[in-house]
């Protein structure tokens, strides 16, 4: 069983739930190790960070063989908003190869693993089909999962759009979904996941919060944040992201809490770590 006091190694340590992780599972107990795609990067205060190509298989190795955490959790995707052309093959490694040898080389050196899957993966793109191609893993807990936060790069994610806007902007009416914050995915990851870890591996969990349209959530968050926008209710398009989690809450105990609690609580550390 691991818990408090285990190291944890974070993947990918500077995109939107890994730095959330760094900076909130030391409150938890764990300590944190954590790799970054470009080098140098300086991240202060997010654990020991160690450059890292992901496509680069006996680097993946020697990494893990060399630093030996009790538990992996791979933040490392390549998310849809990022430009695809010319890199497909690559995009499709890191999604779909990657998690596989993550997998072998974890379970050939008894390190957890946690791997960081998403809502997409029943999209008939390739980035659905590249994340889909990444669940059925040998060893390790998958968290089919999906999430909003705040960014350290490029802000390409939806929280970071409407606090960037003014005026009024649309919200799909009929966009339905079933996400968390990043800060909430970091709490259920270090209390409920880790510490459960041999009885999640080898599975994939659906990992949701409460039901909600994107309408519903932009004005939430403009309420939350005091955006000051017009949210106007866009009746196109229309989508269905939402998970069932009833299993993984029956297995773990966690129950999802309501919005507005998650988006204060969100702000509030935003406003710390600033």
């Amino acid at each position: 069983m691991m818990g408090s006091g285990s190291t944890v190694l974070i993947l990918g340590v500077q995109g939107t739930l890994g730095h959330r992780l760094a900076l909130d599972l030391p409150g938890l107990g764990y300590e944190v190790m954590g790799t970054c795609r470009r080098s140098p990067v300086v991240l202060t205060g997010y654990g020991l960070q160690r450059y890292f190509q992901a496509t680069d298989r006996e680097a993946l190795d020697n990494l893990l063989q060399d630093m030996m955490p009790d538990v992996v959790v791979n933040c490392i995707g390549w998310v849809r908003q990022r430009p695809v052309e010319g890199w497909l093959s690559e995009a499709i490694l890191v999604n779909a190869v990657l998690p596989h040898w993550l997998s072998e080389t974890c379970g050939a050196l008894g390190i957890g693993l946690v791997h960081i899957s998403t809502d997409c993966v029943g999209d008939d793109d390739w980035y659905g089909a590249s994340k889909r191609l990444g669940e059925n893993l040998e060893h390790g807990a998958v968290l089919r999962t999906s999430f909003i936060g705040h960014e350290l790069e490029r802000r390409r994610g939806l929280l970071e759009w409407i606090l960037s806007q003014q005026g009024a902007v649309d919200g799909y009416y009929n966009v339905r979904w079933s996400g968390l914050t990043t800060n909430e995915l970091a709490r259920v990851i270090g209390v409920y996941v880790i510490p459960a870890l041999d009885g999640l591996a080898g599975k994939v969990w659906n990992v949701c919060g409460r039901d909600i349209s994107k309408w519903q959530l932009l004005r939430r968050i403009n309420e939350v944040y005091g955006c000051g926008l017009e949210i106007r209710p866009a009746r196109e398009p229309w989508a269905d992201h939402r998970l069932d989690g009833t299993e993984f809450q029956a297995v773990t105990g966690y129950e999802p809490r309501p919005w507005q609690q998650l988006l204060t609580e969100m702000r509030e550390a935003e406003a710390v770590k600033a």
